[in-house]
């Protein structure tokens, strides 16, 4: 009987349980509404949270490098005197947040959406993506096959490609690429590697005498190619390759590059990126380095000489 008396105020406190959550469930829907009613409504809810929507800070800037929070992926958008390019997209369930952001900085329209290679954390959420924002050209490293056969996030990516009539096509080593007035020059891949990650397009973006450096994930093979020209690599920004892995930011390159800052993309993961060792030798080499899981959104500026930073948590 005393069993039979517990499932019974079991369910009465159900109902009860249930109208809670609909209560807390409609204040938050309300509070929502009321917040687009305020002027700077949003803005005083992420200040009161210790945030700052950072990307509000670089609608008016010339030229920007915003590094989205992506967790253990990337997603990085630059903006140059109107043109814009999307440099990967985040997992499969990112694309409908990064869409929102690019609307939220009024952009609708992508010149190019690239990806530095179809592993899952780099290309998945395109395919949500270019559903909502188009683009004029979708480009990726030359692959064998058997680099994006099962691989239904390439596919999904392709499928929207194709039912979007986007231009889509492959760069290498010696392309490059106008964004504004900024230049995207590829740098990697110089050949046909062994691995989706070094196969990674590699850019290198300069605007006036800004230079930053984008890895995707290449690796320490990768790397070895690109220190057959040292004189390409310098740059005031590093986006770490591989999300702080060890097998990346070896030693004698981060000495090539040597850049002011470093940016590295990465959230909670059973590898515990980024790698101490990395971290270390980023330190020895005076890189400020700023990182997605700690400061959230994380944006460059520039005006073509001088470059600054903001981050979305202030706390980061």
């Amino acid at each position: 009987m005393a069993k039979t008396d517990r499932k019974k105020t079991s369910r009465r406190k159900i109902p009860w349980k249930r109208t809670a959550s609909l209560i807390l469930l409609g204040f938050c829907i309300a509070a929502a509404i009321a917040l687009t009613a305020i002027p700077n409504g949003w803005e005083r809810t992420y200040a009161l949270f210790g945030l700052t929507d950072v990307g509000d800070k670089a609608d008016d800037a010339p030229f920007s490098f915003h590094v989205l929070n992506v967790g253990k992926a990337d997603a990085m958008l630059l903006c140059c005197e109107g043109s814009t390019m999307l440099v990967d997209c985040g997992m499969s369930d990112d694309g409908e947040d990064i869409a929102r952001y690019l609307q939220k900085r009024k952009i609708a329209h992508l010149d190019y959406a690239v990806c530095t290679h179809p592993d899952s954390d780099h290309i998945g959420g395109y395919g949500e993506l270019l559903s909502r924002i188009s683009a004029n050209n979708f480009l990726l490293p030359p692959l064998p096959k058997e680099m994006t056969d099962n691989n239904p996030d390439y596919e999904e990516a392709m499928r929207v490609v194709k039912e979007k009539q986007i231009l889509s096509g492959t760069v290498q080593a010696g392309d490059s690429l106008a964004l504004g007035s900024a230049e995207i020059s590829v740098l990697s891949p110089k050949k046909l590697m062994d691995s989706t990650n070094n196969n990674s397009l590699v850019l290198k973006v300069t605007y006036g005498e800004t230079t930053l450096l984008l890895m995707g994930d290449a690796e320490a093979e990768a790397e070895r190619l690109l220190l057959e020209q040292p004189e390409l690599l310098s740059a005031n920004v590093l986006k770490v390759g591989h999300h702080g892995s060890k097998t990346s930011t070896t030693e004698p390159f981060l000495k090539a590059v040597s850049p002011t800052y470093g940016v590295i993309s990465v959230g909670r993961d059973r590898n515990e990126l980024p790698r101490d060792e990395v971290l270390r030798r980023l330190e020895t080499h005076q890189v400020k380095t700023y990182r997605t899981d700690r400061c959230g959104d994380i944006v460059f500026t520039s005006d073509g000489k001088e470059v600054a930073v903001a981050w979305e948590n202030e706390n980061g």
